[in-house]
């Protein structure tokens, strides 16, 4: 029995070693939600293409600015012409973004506010004239030291709605 156990566990060990070589890291939420600290400051779309840019409106130690360091659970939702309700997911999984990753280093290149570009399929772009509901998760403020691939972070579940 103890020999089964110790096969297990090492198996165990090794799986999840398996998932920070090849996954990489990412963020998760750590702790509740926290309300009215990050925002979506602007969305912009295009054929195939959003661009994103988000803002972290909770502020550090005598004022300092905090950063976007990872981006989840991103949809984009609308409605065509027809009725048909139509979701586009961007990205599941979270992933570290503004020069984060799995080491906990500072850049000196983060920003707040952070911008990227998001590709999808262009079929799926939105009709001029919708109304489009972007949903993601933001989180920062991460703690790099929690000993597996989930980074847990401060998080905030956040939607804009934009017309396109």
């Amino acid at each position: 029995m103890n020999h089964n156990y110790i096969i297990i566990l090492f198996l165990a060990i090794f799986l999840i070693q398996v998932e920070k070589i090849h996954c990489g890291c990412y963020p998760v939420g750590m702790d509740d939600q926290t309300i009215g600290g990050s925002e979506i400051k602007e969305v912009v779309l295009s054929s195939g293409e959003i661009s994103v840019t988000t803002n972290i409106i909770e502020k550090g130690t005598n004022g300092a600015d905090k950063y976007t360091e990872g981006i989840g659970h991103f949809t984009i939702n609308y409605d065509k012409p027809n009725g048909k309700h139509v979701s586009v997911r961007i990205l599941k999984k979270g992933e570290m973004v503004n020069y984060h990753d799995c080491s906990g280093n500072i850049d000196p290149n983060e920003v707040n506010p952070f911008t990227r570009i998001w590709k999808f399929e262009p079929e799926l772009t939105p009709p001029h004239g919708t109304t489009v509901t972007v949903a993601l998760s933001i989180y920062w403020e991460c703690i790099y030291d929690n000993g597996n691939a989930g980074v847990g972070c401060k998080h905030e579940d956040v939607s804009l709605n934009v017309d396109y």
